[in-house]
């Protein structure tokens, strides 16, 4: 059948309405944004939207890295959530017991570049370096946030382009 998971990978994909919804009015207010500078006689300055979309640009490839650099493999044995010093993001601090016996520490934030926090004694984790799944349990998981990040790449190329054209042009005040 064409909906397969392996001849068709967004069957796999799980739709949730609300975040559909949002990037469905996301996307209307970044049209009406632009209508609204196409219509302006002043232009952003160019520097400040490199400046805006290099940062953009570096925080997607940071968190990305970050998790692709991770490599896991072992049983959590000990698991310790570790409050914050302000607000309400905990990180949860775990030992690994690895096939070779040894112990590894990880300790897995707020941030998408993680693993989940809270998770049990005696859960198998196992996340090869540059991958961005990982396997709890034997189960595969894929839960890093690669459509929020190639959204968040693209608009920042769209803030890079639009610079240079502004740049190139001389048209800002």
């Amino acid at each position: 059948m064409f909906f397969e998971s392996n001849v068709f990978p967004l069957a796999d994909l799980v739709w949730n309405w609300p975040v559909v919804a949002f990037f469905v009015l996301f996307s209307a207010c970044v049209l009406l944004m632009v209508a609204a500078v196409r219509q302006a006689k002043t232009r952003p300055h160019p520097a400040i939207l490199l400046v805006w979309a290099l940062w953009m640009i570096w925080i997607v490839a940071s968190t990305t890295w970050s998790r692709l650099e991770l490599q896991l493999n072992g049983v959590v044995t000990a698991s310790r959530d570790i409050p914050p010093t302000r607000g309400p993001r905990y990180a949860t601090e775990y030992i690994l017991r690895g096939p070779d016996g040894r112990d590894q520490q990880y300790v897995a934030g707020a941030t998408s570049d993680s693993l989940p926090r809270s998770m049990p004694v005696g859960t198998y984790l196992k996340k090869q370096r540059w991958q961005l799944g990982y396997e709890r349990n034997g189960q595969k998981v894929d839960d890093f946030g690669l459509w929020f990040a190639g959204l968040l790449l693209c608009v920042a190329a769209g803030a890079l382009r639009w610079s240079f054209n502004i740049w190139r042009a001389g048209d800002w005040s």
